[in-house]
């Protein structure tokens, strides 16, 4: 058997039958006795006897979504094979597309910088790139990994701020008339600040902004929408050829 101990919001210590198999940084009883780390392990338990008494020692000072955020998977060594290598395919050919998309927008507007829309646009998916290689099977994580928590966490916490700006100033690039003025500092106002607290602060004074971070991506959302369904409208879309 092997067990798969994805990365958690925590400093975890795992057990089975008595025996510490897995760690993630160094749980403790204060901020000062712990030691969060990025850390996901693929674990065989070659000698291990059924049934298995599992055991975790978690403490959380560091993430305000802390403890155990992510399920255990137990299966023998060859299906934890194929499952991390079915997720590793994923996850490139998802970085690889994104890394594409990224790099031909970025290209065309060092041709063309009259036009800022493409550059926002390979911006986005630069975002969207490095949050891919860095979750599922967290590809990037032995490059990463070795900054540390909050480093890591703030590499996160900037692709998800940066994202969401860039992709606001894709769509008012691309529909100036409909995308308001002040709406679009408002959104890079609020992408900047929360770039800055995550650069600025350890990851448990900028993870505490998870709930403004979700409401800020909800109502840019809800808005966007409204711009495309202006900007629809307004080009009077029929059959698919505007009138």
């Amino acid at each position: 058997l092997s067990m798969a101990f994805p990365v958690q919001h925590s400093s975890v210590r795992m057990f089975v039958n008595g025996r510490e198999v897995a760690h993630q940084g160094k749980p403790g009883i204060d901020d000062d006795s712990s030691d969060p780390a990025v850390v996901q392990q693929y674990v065989p338990l070659a000698d291990a006897r059924c049934p298995l008494n599992v055991v975790a020692h978690v403490s959380n000072f560091d993430h305000r979504r802390g403890g155990l955020v992510r399920g255990i998977q137990l299966g023998d060594s060859a299906q934890m094979q194929v499952r991390r290598e079915a997720g590793l395919v994923r996850d490139m050919g998802a970085f690889g597309g994104l890394a594409l998309l990224s790099v031909l927008p970025i290209l065309f507007f060092v041709w063309r910088r009259k036009e800022p829309a493409p550059l926002y646009f390979g911006l986005f998916c630069l975002s969207c790139c490095v949050f891919v290689a860095m979750s599922g099977e967290r590809a990037a994580l032995p490059i990463l990994g070795p900054l540390g928590w909050d480093w890591y966490l703030c590499l996160m916490f900037l692709s998800f701020y940066g994202g969401l700006t860039m992709f606001a100033r894709f769509v008012h690039a691309a529909y100036p008339g409909e995308f308001g003025e002040k709406q679009i500092r408002a959104v890079s106002w609020l992408g900047g600040a929360g770039s800055l607290l995550s650069v600025l602060t350890p990851g448990s004074v900028f993870t505490l902004s998870l709930p403004a971070l979700g409401a800020f991506a909800i109502v840019l959302t809800g808005y966007i929408g409204v711009v495309l369904v202006r900007a629809s409208r307004r080009t009077g879309w029929r059959g698919g050829a505007p009138i």
